[in-house]
């Protein structure tokens, strides 16, 4: 039998600030601090947790729920993902954070990523 070793998760229970980059980049890296200054070692937040996930799509307001979700969606890097990784390491721990990755060249194309940033 194998040993691991032990580890805490802070699993995230918060809503973002849909469709609002830096509303939810500022509340991500307050909840890193606190989770950090809980003892976690990993703060895992849900699947496009930044800018939120993209509900517009089944509703009648695609067309402006799709032109908003692209202004917010996450360049990587960029000032927002250093944000992020500031606080990881502020906090000394690691973090997964899912994000709407925004495709550097179309800037029409979001990707559906999981940003894993080190505590270093």
């Amino acid at each position: 039998m194998t040993s691991s070793p032990e580890f805490t998760l802070a699993a995230v229970q918060a809503a973002p600030v849909y469709f609002d980059r830096e509303a939810s980049t500022e509340k991500a890296c307050q909840l890193i601090r606190d989770a950090g200054r809980k003892g976690a070692d990993l703060v895992a937040f849900g699947e496009t947790w930044l800018p939120g996930y993209p509900f517009f799509h089944v509703t009648s307001q695609l067309p402006q729920g799709r032109a908003r979700y692209l202004e917010h969606a996450v360049e990587i890097p960029s000032p927002t993902t250093k944000r992020l990784c500031d606080a990881a390491r502020e906090a000394e721990t690691d973090v997964a954070i899912g994000v709407a990755e925004l495709d550097p060249y179309t800037k029409g194309s979001t990707y559906c990523t999981l940003l894993f940033i080190g505590r270093e």
